[in-house]
């Protein structure tokens, strides 16, 4: 199989098949040739903003969608503003959004286009909801620069999405409690005291406590967060000093996988216990 170009793609990029490789097609002085952009798609789509002077360099103020959108991301992987893994998030939402408001002019684009456009997203509320996000990103940016007056897509509201989990109330968490280990029961009482990500939990270490309290830097987007210290999490960190199970506590510097198995184990063993079948994913 050849080169094809993919909806998903931007424009005059390609995947070949056969070898797995994203290409840029470029055509200096009338002849095709191709520029291999990487193996991966994160990898490709960051090279390809690095080589393409899309916008930025040839118009400095979009009128397009399109071009706005290219700005916008070219800008932002130049700067090294967002993660690759977020970039990559980005780049999709963006080319999903190409399919519907690639033609429009960024004054065209109104309130009820957009609101019609997640009207018709209710079979993928998730997907859509990540497109709206990358939506405002992209007119803030454009009334910033006084493109537009306003940001239409500011008032539109997201779609709701069910939760994927349960929300167990004090009786279940007290009784759940009963079965685990003593590490364990430590374990929630910090995760439900600190009001974390699972992630970020394990991400816990001694050199995160201070004279003031616990020191937390969100993995997700890298905001900082400071917990300071009351009766109830002095409590729970000098029970969890106490503990002489070395690997099992938080806060020893071991592998993150490592302490998640321990801890997703330890908690199935538990629903067990009890006779309830639990997924682990409900656990978190």
């Amino acid at each position: 199989m050849g080169r094809r170009n993919k909806y998903n793609l931007p424009k005059g990029m390609s995947f070949n098949e056969k070898s797995k490789t994203y290409f840029l097609i470029t055509r200096p002085n009338g002849k095709k040739k191709d520029i291999s952009l990487g193996k991966s798609y994160a990898e490709a789509i960051k090279s390809y903003y690095q080589r393409v002077d899309y916008v930025i360099e040839k118009q400095s103020n979009p009128t397009t969608f399109e071009e706005l959108g290219h700005t916008v991301l070219q800008r932002k992987i130049r700067i090294g503003e967002i993660k690759e893994s977020t970039f990559e998030d980005y780049s999709r939402c963006f080319c999903e959004l190409l399919e519907t408001f690639r033609g429009f002019k960024i004054a065209e684009i109104t309130r009820d286009a957009i609101q019609l456009y997640m009207d018709n997203q209710l079979h993928r509320a998730t997907r859509a909801n990540h497109e709206l996000t990358l939506l405002n990103i992209f007119l803030n940016y454009a009334e910033d620069k006084c493109l537009i007056d306003s940001n239409p897509a500011r008032k539109v509201k997201k779609i709701p999405v069910p939760s994927k989990g349960f929300i167990p109330s004090d009786t279940v968490i007290q009784s759940f409690k009963k079965a685990c280990p003593d590490w364990l029961k430590l374990y929630i009482d910090l995760k439900l005291k600190l009001g974390i990500r699972q992630a970020d939990m394990l991400r816990l270490n001694a050199s995160m406590l201070d004279d003031v309290g616990i020191r937390i830097v969100h993995g997700k987007n890298q905001f900082g967060m400071r917990v300071r210290y009351d009766d109830e999490l002095v409590e729970i960190l000098l029970k969890i000093k106490e503990l002489r199970f070395g690997k099992s506590a938080p806060f020893k510097k071991i592998g993150i996988f490592l302490l998640l198995l321990m801890v997703l184990g330890a908690a199935l063993r538990a629903f067990k216990m009890l006779g309830v079948r639990r997924s682990t994913k409900q656990f978190e």
